[in-house]
């Protein structure tokens, strides 16, 4: 009965996440937490809609491929792909950052606070 619930909710989920209001993508991460399953908003939004239907695509199963091959190699690349995705995006925002990281580190030094 727990794993029908589950699929209700990440399938309402799934609903929730594509909608622009904000009060319907709060629910669907709090439902998601709730299952513990919160890689799946950016996963699914950055990775899996650029790439559907691609063989890049860590969600889409080959054609023929059992469930039992299918869902350990889908769980593992899904969290890998949200693993790069989110490394990719830090080090932009860090890169972004960086002139007025150095400029602050100048100004420091100028100042006398560091030798």
């Amino acid at each position: 009965m727990y794993g029908f619930l589950t699929s209700v909710n990440i399938d309402a989920c799934h609903e929730l996440l594509h909608r622009n209001e904000l009060f319907c993508r709060l629910i669907c991460y709090l439902t998601l937490t709730v299952h513990q399953f919160t890689t799946y908003p950016i996963e699914h939004l950055y990775v899996h809609h650029k790439l559907v239907g691609t063989p890049f695509d860590p969600i889409t199963s080959p054609k023929n491929q059992s469930l039992y091959a299918y869902y350990p190699k889908a769980v593992l690349a899904s969290y890998k792909a949200n693993w790069n995705y989110s490394k990719k995006i830090f080090l932009l925002c860090v890169l972004g950052n960086l002139g007025y990281v150095l400029l602050l580190v100048k100004g420091a030094s100028s100042e006398g606070g560091v030798d």
